[in-house]
């Protein structure tokens, strides 16, 4: 696990894009990994966190307002999915807003947000 996560390290946009953009990195070569080895529970794992990265980063990509606004949006799109009773969207997406809130979930609060929208 990265030190940036869980200690408010990745606090910008442009840090937390770039923590996603390694963690899909990791998590693609894990896979493929795991599945060379028939570990398919990892690799089941690995393609999970690499779709929450993935999702993150997209978002992260189309947030003009910064992290806050990436994290505002994977959460609509996770009420409107579950809206549509796509629950593995909703799930995909739960996964994103938690990557996301775990790289900086102090900025995240309405007090510190403007903070981390650098």
């Amino acid at each position: 696990s990265s030190a940036a996560v869980g200690s408010g390290a990745a606090c910008t946009a442009s840090e937390a894009s770039a923590e996603c953009q390694r963690r899909l990195q990791r998590a693609k070569a894990e896979v493929s990994r795991a599945f060379k080895s028939d570990n398919f529970r990892n690799a089941r794992t690995a393609r999970r966190e690499g779709l929450a990265a993935g999702m993150a980063l997209k978002a992260l990509q189309g947030a003009s307002g910064g992290l806050a606004n990436a994290v505002e949006k994977l959460r609509k799109d996770q009420e409107a999915a579950v809206g549509r009773e796509d629950y593995v969207r909703a799930a995909e997406l739960k996964d994103a807003v938690a990557l996301l809130s775990a790289m900086c979930g102090a900025a995240l609060t309405p007090e510190s947000s403007a903070e981390c929208q650098r």
